[in-house]
């Protein structure tokens, strides 16, 4: 059977719709806060409202990606022309953002 169902809470109304209609209690939720499609790290003060909220409603879940990162640049550590740019404290590939 399926144990987990994974939501994408990084695009739409996903949170929304679960405070509203609720999660079924014998399932787990994959809550994806993690964006998958970018190379941003994650935003703390996005994020953790959502986790509060989720705490609220008693949900068991699991946060995770938004969706796949097979097409994220794996591994920001072996980008050693990067590290010095302006950019570099924001960016977050695969391997970090697990």
């Amino acid at each position: 059977g399926v144990d987990v169902v994974s939501l994408d809470f990084t695009r739409g109304e996903t949170l929304d719709l679960v405070e509203k209609y609720g999660f079924h209690a014998s399932k787990t939720l994959g809550a994806g806060l993690i964006d998958s499609r970018n190379v941003w790290k994650v935003i703390p003060e996005v994020t953790l409202p959502i986790i509060k909220k989720l705490n609220s409603l008693n949900i068991k879940y699991r946060v995770q990606p938004s969706g796949s990162l097979q097409y994220a640049p794996w591994d920001f550590d072996n980008e050693t022309e990067l590290k010095t740019h302006v950019a570099a404290d924001v960016l977050s590939f695969a391997k970090q953002k697990l």
